[in-house]
């Protein structure tokens, strides 16, 4: 009996490839929001948090109501409060 050999081929190169490259892309009339940097810092930083039931629900809550991960509303909120902290 004759076995197929699987394809482990992965699927996203063929739209990564064809991604238009940062410096061919118009930026004449781009003005880069208030509070963001012009070149975005990756993820890479990992930090560990204990809290409470209540707390965890909440927030886990209020990212649905935002449509964005829970990890996105933190790195908000982070962001926020220290941005308020150095003024």
């Amino acid at each position: 009996m004759a076995t197929k050999k699987k394809d482990f081929t992965n699927p996203t190169g063929l739209f990564i490839s064809q991604a238009q490259p940062t410096e061919e892309r118009n930026t004449e009339n781009f003005k880069v929001p208030e509070g963001y940097k012009l070149v975005r810092e990756s993820k890479n930083k990992r930090l560990q948090l204990l809290v409470t039931p209540t707390i965890d629900e909440n927030l886990r809550n209020r990212a649905v109501e935002e449509s964005t991960s829970l990890n996105e509303l933190c790195n908000r909120i982070f962001e926020e409060y220290l941005k308020g902290e150095s003024k």
